[in-house]
């Protein structure tokens, strides 16, 4: 692990968007429902509902998009 990663993720703003995908039911459910199979659509996804940020202020230009879609993209 070297200093930017953050509990296995690219870093915390990537670590954190998982965590609300995993954790906040209906933004799981939401994200769930739309079958997204790419980094561009997880992106567009969270400026939709979030805008620039995640709710607790984490900025979504720092999150790596790719390894958000490798990681949901291979769940049922």
């Amino acid at each position: 692990m070297n200093d930017d990663d953050y509990n296995g993720w690219a870093n915390r703003a990537t670590w954190n968007v998982n965590v609300w995908f995993a954790n906040d039911n209906y933004t799981h459910e939401l994200m769930s429902s739309l079958k997204m199979t790419d980094s561009d659509q997880f992106e567009n996804f969270c400026h939709y509902i979030w805008k620039d940020k995640t709710p607790d202020g984490c900025l979504l230009s720092e999150v790596d998009w790719q390894e958000i879609a490798e990681n949901w993209c291979h769940r049922e």
